[in-house]
Protein backbone atom coordinates (compact mmCIF):
# COMPACT_ATOMS: atom_id res chain seq x y z
CA UNK A 1 0.00 0.00 0.00
CA UNK A 2 2.82 2.51 1.18
CA UNK A 3 4.35 1.47 -2.44
CA UNK A 4 1.50 2.26 -4.48
CA UNK A 5 0.81 5.89 -2.75
CA UNK A 6 4.51 6.71 -3.29
CA UNK A 7 3.76 6.13 -6.96
CA UNK A 8 0.42 7.64 -7.20
CA UNK A 9 2.03 10.46 -5.37
CA UNK A 10 5.06 10.67 -8.32
CA UNK A 11 1.93 10.49 -10.91
CA UNK A 12 -0.19 13.25 -8.62
CA UNK A 13 -3.16 10.57 -8.70
CA UNK A 14 -3.31 10.55 -4.97
CA UNK A 15 -6.84 12.26 -4.13
CA UNK A 16 -10.16 10.74 -3.35
CA UNK A 17 -13.52 12.51 -3.75
CA UNK A 18 -15.42 13.14 -0.77
CA UNK A 19 -18.71 15.43 -0.21
CA UNK A 20 -19.08 18.41 -2.62
CA UNK A 21 -16.31 17.16 -5.02
CA UNK A 22 -13.74 18.66 -2.42
CA UNK A 23 -11.04 15.80 -2.07
CA UNK A 24 -10.10 13.96 1.20
CA UNK A 25 -6.58 13.49 2.14
CA UNK A 26 -5.60 10.45 4.39
CA UNK A 27 -3.00 9.98 7.08
CA UNK A 28 -1.10 8.17 4.95
CA UNK A 29 -1.36 10.73 1.86
CA UNK A 30 -0.20 13.78 4.41
CA UNK A 31 3.08 11.71 5.73
CA UNK A 32 3.76 11.22 2.32
CA UNK A 33 3.41 14.99 1.66
CA UNK A 34 5.84 16.02 4.87
CA UNK A 35 8.42 13.15 3.04
CA UNK A 36 8.51 15.30 -0.06
CA UNK A 37 9.16 18.55 1.34
CA UNK A 38 12.50 17.00 2.47
CA UNK A 39 11.81 15.19 5.59
CA UNK A 40 11.90 11.48 3.91
CA UNK A 41 10.23 8.62 6.62
CA UNK A 42 11.14 5.41 4.90
CA UNK A 43 8.22 2.32 4.42
CA UNK A 44 8.93 1.13 8.23
CA UNK A 45 8.45 4.31 9.81
CA UNK A 46 5.59 5.35 7.97
CA UNK A 47 3.93 1.52 8.86
CA UNK A 48 5.04 3.13 12.60
CA UNK A 49 3.38 5.85 12.65
CA UNK A 50 0.11 4.73 11.05
CA UNK A 51 -0.09 1.70 13.63
CA UNK A 52 0.81 4.06 16.11
CA UNK A 53 -2.00 6.31 15.50
CA UNK A 54 -4.19 3.31 14.72
CA UNK A 55 -3.85 2.06 18.02
CA UNK A 56 -3.72 4.72 19.95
Amino acid sequence: VIRKKRLGIASKDTSIEGVNGKPLKTLLDYMMELSEDGKYFTDEEVRDEVNTFLLA
